[in-house]
Order: C-alpha cells, then structure tokens, then sequence
C-alpha cells in the first residue's frame, strides 16, 4: 500500500513562525509623544494645569506631550502657568504670552519648563514675568522693608526700608540696595537697600521687592523662568523679568524699585535671535530713593550657543543711588568654567554694585561694562583668569581674587585692606587698565608686563 504524506500541518507551522516574525520585525512605527494643541480662540487669558487633555479650547495638557500655544483666531493670548512643565517638546507661537502668578512675601509661584525633545519660543512669543518676583511695601504710619530673600536663607521682610519722611530703598537681585536685590545690590535711599543673592550657576530665585517711605510704595520684584531643553532651545521671541519702578507719597515719602528677576535657559543647542532684549532689569526709584538691582542669567549649552551679551539687558534702576547692575554668565559645559558679565548700564558711577553671593566662584573671564561694579566680599573666593571692561568698570576686592589671574585689560581692580590677589607668573595690565592695592591689601605673583596707558597704585 502507498503511504501519503501530508505537509499541512508543518505549512501551519510554518506561517505561524512567519507571523512572529512580522509581529516583531523591524516594520513596527515608533511610538511618539501625543500632539497637543491648547488656543485662545477668543483672545483673553487662560490658566494651564497638567492633566487630561481633552481638545484645543481646554486647559488641561499631557505631561510627556508635544505641546503647542498658540492664539488661535482671536486677538493676543496669556496662558498662566504656575510649577513645571514636563514634557516632549514646547512650542510658544506668535502672538502669546506666557507668565506666572504674582508672588507677594513668600517665593510661591514660578515657571519652570523642562523638556526632552526641543524648546521653540517664536518670533512674536513673550514670556512677560515684570512685576511677579517678591512685594514692594507700603506702611501708611513709618514706611517700610521691601519683601525678599535674607540672609538666614528663609524668604522675608527686611531689604530695606524707610521711616516716616525718609525714602525707601532699592530692591536687589545682583546688587545691593535700599529695598529688595537679586544679581545685584539695591541702591540706598535713606536707609540701605538689599544685598545680592544670585546664584548664577544656577538661577532659582525671584526678585526682591523695594522699601517705601511714609504713603509711598516700594516696587515690585520679576519673576523667574526656567527653560531647560535636553536638545534644542530656540529663542526668536523673548523674555523680560523686570522689577517695577517705585510711588511717590504724600510729605515728600518716596519708594525705591524692585529689582530684576531670574532666567535660566539650558540646551544641549540654544539658536535663534531675539526678537527683543531679554530683560531683567532694576526698576526706577521715585525721586530721592534707591534704585532697584539688575537682574540673574545663565545660559548653558553643550553642542553650540548663538545668544551673546548684546541679546540681554539686566542694568539697575535709577534713583539717588542707582541699583547695581544684573550678573549674567555664559557657560559651555564642554569647555571651561564660563563668562561671567555684570551688566551697569549706567550713566554715571553713583550705583550699587553686585556682591558675589557664594562663597567660591570659578570663571573663565570677568567683563565689567556700563560702570557695573563686582564685589568681592569678606571671606569670599573669586578665580577668574581674565578681567575685562569697556574702561568704567570695578572689581572691588575685599576677600580673595585667586587662581592664575593673568590680564587686567579695560578694568579697575581695587584691593582694600586685608584683601589679596594672587596673580599669575606674569599679569599683563593692558588698555586701561588699574590695579590698586590699599595699605594692608596683597598681591602674589610677577606683573611683568604694562603698557603705555595703564597704571598701578599702592596706597
């Protein structure tokens, strides 16, 4: 008898194995983040909290999502958030404003923006944080402290005031003044404004609030922003974080300004070109009080930056004595310590300067333009290898300016008593350039080499 073969069941065999191998082949598409799209079809504001996203008239998105702002049919949008956002990627299309809420004696709300993917601030797209950093104060019987950071590391009053018939000080970020600071110190009114607490390596504080006098109102510090992008920030609209100007009173009372906010932006790449100035700029005194501090910046990149120190403002407000100007700091994270800025846009050298807040700090370069004034204080370490300015700007030295310091070039450096410098094998003095030493104050190391238009002093 013939025996028959059936090869039915190895052909199941092997289409099954064959459907395996489809399932999971190299032909499955890549799961991507959701597409979302938030408008203001009407124009107006909104407030934006993570959540379930439902379609573009909510106001609710997806954290990990692609998320798009935009206006939408109407006029002009404001979308508030308050917190982080954690997300694929942002895109801020024209026509839209992004802010925080307001703060008043406690640092409550921020805006804080991490993404994996990319960042896009587009041409036409503000992120408007003016006049959301700490309080300004108003006392009707004797005047009063501007709101804001002190020193015991808690938020507060107490950076500046002033009594009835005096005038208020000065908010400070980066400098020192009358009332509130931040990068820099608060210019004085009748009473002394705020010292600096800027971190620049690592910006995460509002502005302070100014002092007032009797009936007066001290202004009001800007807000901090954070924009961290793990691959590409694009910046082609812009940002501003400035303090706001001081009141006049009744009885000749007047109150300072508000000093200038924070600002972070992080990307492997950061590329684009403001549309405007980002800002964080010392608001102005009314009359005789104390002007407001400049303001806190970094910008951090890996692969490549095209922002520069042009793109920025973050000088201090006027008043009888002028905020001290904003600190800024460039930082390529494969290469160097960074570039450190103070930004004075000033007219004259009666201002406040910006007190180094840390204990250490390690740059690459120090510019000092627009009579801006870095202050080294009592105790503290500055190591830079270059300074530099356009001809009117300080170093005061009253605690260590280490390392190998090798150029003076445009800038003035004075070292008070019990202060030193240690400079480099040889210290070229160049264009400019001043270094003084006070009786009491040192110097180590070999300046060797001087040009025709520079100078050095010991008093």
């Amino acid at each position: 008898m013939t025996r028959v073969r059936t090869l039915k069941p190895l052909t199941l065999i092997a289409a099954s194995f064959c459907a395996v191998v489809i399932m999971f082949g190299t032909n499955i598409p890549a799961i991507h983040a959701a597409s979302e799209t938030i408008s203001c079809n009407a124009g107006g504001s909104r407030t934006l909290t993570a959540g379930t996203y439902t379609d573009s008239d909510g106001t609710q998105f997806t954290s990990g999502a692609d998320l798009t702002l935009n206006k939408g049919t109407g006029g002009d949008c404001t979308f508030t958030f308050n917190g982080t956002m954690t997300l694929a990627s942002l895109t801020v299309q024209t026509g839209v404003t992004l802010n925080h809420a307001d703060n008043t004696s406690a640092q409550t709300n921020t805006l804080t923006i991490n993404a994996t993917g990319n960042i896009d601030i587009q041409s036409g797209a503000v992120i408007d944080l003016d006049d959301l950093g700490y309080g300004g104060r108003k006392d009707t019987s004797y005047g009063g402290s501007g709101f804001g950071y002190n020193s015991g590391g808690t938020d507060g009053r107490g950076l500046g005031g002033g009594s009835y018939g005096y005038k208020g000080g000065g908010g400070g970020y980066g400098g020192d003044g009358g009332g509130g600071a931040h990068g820099g110190d608060g210019g004085d009114g009748s009473y002394s404004g705020g010292s600096s607490y800027c971190t620049v390596t690592n910006p995460a504080t509002i502005g302070s609030g100014a002092g007032s006098g009797r009936t007066a109102t001290g202004g009001y510090g800007g807000g901090l922003v954070i924009l961290d992008a793990a691959a590409t920030l694009t910046m082609n609209g812009t940002i501003t974080t400035d303090g706001s100007g001081g009141s006049g009173g009744s009885g000749g009372s007047t109150g300072g300004g508000g000093a200038g906010g924070g600002i972070k932006l992080k990307g492997d790449t950061i590329a684009g070109a403001p549309s405007a100035a980002i800002t964080a700029i010392g608001g102005n005194a009314a009359a005789a009080a104390g002007g407001g501090a400049g303001g806190c910046v970094l910008v951090e990149f890996t692969t490549a930056n095209s922002l520069d120190i042009d793109d920025f403002s973050l000088g201090g407000g006027s008043g009888i004595t002028e905020g001290g100007g904003g600190l800024i700091l460039f930082k390529d994270t494969d290469s160097g310590n960074g570039d450190l800025y103070v930004d004075g846009n000033g007219t004259n050298e009666t201002r406040a300067g910006a007190s180094q807040f840390v204990s250490d700090l390690t740059v690459d370069t120090l510019t000092a333009n627009d009579y801006g004034t870095y202050i080294i204080p009592s105790g503290g370490t500055f190591t830079p290898t270059t300074l530099a300015g356009d001809g009117t700007g300080t170093v005061s030295v009253t605690g260590s300016l280490s390392g190998s310091l090798g150029s003076i070039d445009g800038i003035e450096v004075d070292v008070n008593s019990g202060a030193s410098v240690s400079a480099d094998s040889t210290l070229d003095i160049t264009s400019d350039g001043t270094l003084t030493l006070d009786s009491g104050g040192t110097l180590s190391g070999t300046v060797a080499t001087f040009t025709s238009d520079c100078r050095s002093e010991r008093q």
